[in-house]
C-alpha cells in the first residue's frame, strides 16, 4: 500500500488521501473526525470506486462517488 495524505487549508479544512493499494484501509486512513467523505475518480474507474465506497459505508460513513 502507498497513500499520501494532502492537507487542504482555508474555512473548512479538509485532507485529500491519494494512493495506491488503499481500499482496505481507507476507514482507517480517513479516521474518526470525518462523517462524510466524496471519491473522485477518472471516468472508466466506477468499479474501483463501488469497492472503496463500500469498504467507506460498511465503517459508517456516508459516501459521494463523483468522475
Amino acid at each position: 500500500m502507498t497513500a499520501t495524505r494532502i492537507g487542504v487549508g482555508g474555512e473548512q479544512p479538509y485532507d485529500v488521501i491519494l494512493g495506491s493499494g488503499v481500499t482496505a484501509e481507507l476507514p482507517a486512513l480517513v479516521g474518526d473526525r470525518a462523517s462524510t467523505v466524496v471519491v473522485i475518480h477518472a471516468e472508466g474507474l466506477e468499479a474501483l470506486a463501488g469497492r472503496a465506497r463500500d469498504a467507506l459505508t460498511a465503517a459508517g460513513y456516508t459516501v459521494r462517488a463523483e468522475p
